[in-house]
């Protein structure tokens, strides 16, 4: 490859992250400056301010350039402003869910990186973003990496890492074959590590149960820590609560199969592949399922007609898990349907 299609390539690179969905999410100055303009389009002599763009090239020419590779990005009439071909749904906002990985248990170490303004230690996100796409392969692409951390009071003081992050993939389907793969038991694989240290992975769906539960749990504990000071005469204590606010999830009716009675020793993959052979336009999203537990969930990632189909076969024994069928199975609707979600 010459050096001038590199650079043409890493160009394009950093625009299909800047104009989509990943970034645009979050990115309130890229919102603000598309609603504004004309046609929704970013003018190129403020894109090639961009740190990172900046670090690559100076010549718009070669911007215009990467934005014809990008089939979903287009130039204006006269080639000095960019935009997508389709725009941005601000109602995609929380759309991050279903394309994003929990990662707990990334090494904490010094990092080296020159950047002033972020002295901290931790993982860098580019060897996160490395490891993942290195490990799962087949073309899965990691759009961001948020890395977290605990701000300390102390503004003196550099954010303390949490050693987790999240991971955000281009598509429900890219999450789904790295949950797959960096999930799986497989003896001839070693376990998906960075940098020595074992990392665990889960949903972000999982993630916002647990701290959904985590507060339920707080709550519960301070309202009879209360019921027992007033009946010991005690005066009542305020305790401070963790503030999570309430995560709007977008979902569609009609994606969600309840399993009741699943048979020991199943997992995942062995729900999964108990009706790998039938023909379904939609994708699985996710299999809401932990060892041991007697009941379990398949999502899917939008509705189709064969959904209840399926939801039959595994309650009159047609599909089964292990060989063995569950004990009822059903298409979640209505007020069990909302309770799921």
């Amino acid at each position: 490859m010459s050096d001038e299609s590199k650079i043409i390539e890493d160009i394009a690179e950093r625009l299909e992250f800047f104009f989509s969905d990943t970034n645009l999410r979050s990115d309130a100055w890229m919102q603000r400056e598309l609603e504004q303009s004309n046609g929704a389009m970013l003018a190129i002599n403020k894109l090639i301010t961009f740190n990172t763009l900046k670090k690559i090239t100076t010549d718009e020419s070669k911007l215009v350039k990467a934005t014809e590779t990008i089939d979903w990005l287009k130039l204006n009439e006269a080639k000095d402003a960019i935009g997508r071909v389709t725009p941005f749904d601000k109602n995609k906002k929380f759309d991050n869910v279903p394309v994003t990985l929990f990662f707990d248990g990334l090494p904490v170490i010094e990092s080296d990186s020159e950047s002033k303004c972020r002295k901290v230690y931790g993982t860098r996100i580019k060897e996160v973003k490395d490891a993942v796409e290195g490990y799962v392969g087949d073309g899965v692409k990691v759009m961001l990496v948020r890395l977290r951390y605990h701000r300390n009071k102390d503004r003196d003081v550099p954010p303390t890492p949490l050693g987790s992050a999240f991971v955000e993939f281009k598509s429900a389907d890219d999450q789904a074959k790295a949950l797959k793969v960096l999930t799986a038991s497989d003896e001839g694989k070693s376990p998906f590590e960075i940098a020595g240290s074992k990392v665990n992975v889960i949903t972000m769906s999982e993630f916002l149960d647990n701290k959904r539960k985590e507060r339920g749990d707080k709550q519960e504990k301070a309202r009879k820590r209360k019921v027992d000071e007033s009946e010991n005469g005690e005066n009542e204590i305020e305790i401070e609560m963790e503030d999570i606010p309430p995560i709007d999830i977008k979902w569609e009716k009609g994606c969600v199969i309840q399993l009741k009675g699943i048979p020991e020793g199943s997992d995942r993959e062995a729900i999964k592949d108990s009706f790998k052979g039938l023909e379904i336009e939609t994708e699985v999203c996710y299999i809401d399922y932990s060892r041991g537990q007697p009941d379990g969930a398949i999502r899917f990632s939008k509705p189709d007609e064969k959904i209840s189909g399926i939801a039959e076969k595994f309650s009159n024994g047609e599909i089964k898990i292990l060989d063995k069928a569950v004990d009822s199975a059903c298409l979640l609707q209505g007020e069990e349907e909302e309770k799921y979600w």
